[in-house]
Parts: structure tokens; sequence; C-alpha cells
């Protein structure tokens, strides 16, 4: 029979022997997975694939990356990251992320930003007012996009107005097609059937509630007396006036 104190130190030894095995196992464990991962670079890469929304970036654009980097045989960490740095650099991609996938692809997943308008013909302006340039050869899937003409540096102001307009006119299935803002941020919208709204520089979304309204009896007035309206020009504390071609 064993006694009190013989009972404790064999205790204690297997609780030893047991935390000693757990630590072995859990190295074990963790170096299995270093060697892995470098045995993912060591085989040379042969195929790329492209994923997320590619309304801009084509294969060629990641190929011509890749090839302009100068990366080791292995195609070690160091060059996922180049190349990730890289393909951050394109204009209309938001984000990107690379990874190498057993035994020789490279999975590049691109976010790309996604316009809701051009900007002053140049650029284009994202829901968060980023503004981004895509060279006009690359426009092919874009169409029947807002064009919105406004003063330099003021697209973050241009925004916050123009997503409660766009708002207020899909609701009545107003399509809009173009909006003017001048330095002094005097706003004019042009809507269907190449029709001017002035909305002025001040209470913009009151005047064109006001618009919404009463827009349904001026287009019966214009058909039933065989006319096209140019204009309606919402600048005045009450009334409007409309302008005929």
């Amino acid at each position: 029979m064993f006694n009190t104190k013989t009972y404790q130190k064999i205790k204690k030894s297997y609780k030893f022997i047991f935390l000693f095995v757990s630590i072995g196992c859990i190295v074990w464990f963790f170096w299995n997975i270093v060697k892995f991962s470098n045995i993912l670079f060591i085989f040379p890469l042969s195929k790329i694939i492209i994923k997320g929304n590619q309304n801009f970036t084509t294969v060629e654009d990641i190929n011509q990356i890749i090839l302009g980097i100068k990366y080791s045989k292995k195609f070690i960490q160091h060059d996922i990251i180049t190349i990730q740095t890289n393909i951050s650099k394109i204009p209309w991609i938001q984000k990107s992320s690379i990874e190498k996938k057993w035994p020789d692809s490279l999975i590049v997943q691109i976010l790309e930003y996604i316009p809701i308008g051009f900007w002053n013909d140049i650029y284009f302006i994202d829901v968060n007012g980023t503004i981004f340039y895509v060279p006009k050869k690359r426009l092919n899937n874009i169409k029947n996009l807002l064009k919105i003409y406004a003063p330099q540096n003021s697209e973050k102001i241009v925004l916050h107005v123009l997503l409660k307009i766009k708002s207020i006119l899909e609701k009545e299935q107003i399509s809009l097609n173009t909006i003017y803002i001048g330095e002094q941020f005097n706003w004019d919208l042009t809507i269907e059937n190449n029709l001017k709204i002035r909305l002025g520089r001040y209470d913009k979304i009151y005047r064109l509630q006001r618009f919404v309204t009463i827009y349904p009896v001026l287009l019966k007035i214009a058909q039933k007396e065989n006319k096209k309206m140019k204009y309606i020009d919402l600048r005045y504390n009450s009334g409007l006036s409309v302008g005929y071609k």
C-alpha cells in the first residue's frame, strides 16, 4: 500500500509528464503549420485566379503586375506582399487580398469601387464620395451613368445632397441624367426628355419635393396643349415658372 506521501509524489510526477507531453504536442503542431506554409511557396506559379467584381480589371492587368516584379523561384511571402501593394495602386481598386493555393495557384481577390456617376467628365464618384479614375477604353460595361459637374474638391458636400435627390426621383420613377453645380453651388438637374430643373442654391430638397408633386399636372397640361417643356424653375419662395420649347 502506498502511503499518502508516496501517492502525492506519483501524482505530481504524472502531472509533470502530462504537461511535458502537452507542450511537446503544441510545439509539434505549430512546427508542422510553419513547415506546411513554407511548402506552399516551393512550387512555381502557373495559374492565376481572380475573384471579386471586375468591371474594369482584367487578367492581363494582374499578369503585368506579377511579371513586373522580380520574384524568387519559390515565390516567397515577400513576393505576395509586393504584388498586393502594386495591385492596390490601381486607381479603381478599393482593396485586394492575395493567397497562394496548393500547389501552384495564386488567388487574387479584388474589390473595385462601384461608381454612381461620372465626375466632371474625367473621374468617377462612388457612394462614399471617393473620386477615382478609369481610362475610357475600359468603360464598355458602364452605361447610362449619371453625369455630375461640380466645383473642385466639393465631392463630400455634393454627395450628401445628391443621394437625397436620387432617392426622391427614383421613388417617383423619374430618371436623373445630369447634375450641374455652379461655383456658387446653384443646382440644376436634367431629367427625362432633357427637361431642366432649376433648384438654385437654397432649400434644394424642399423645392424638389414641390416639383415631384406638381410634375404630373404639368405633364398633362403640356400634352393637352401639345407642348414640350424646356425647363421648370423652382427658385421662388412660392410657385414656379415653366419654359417651353
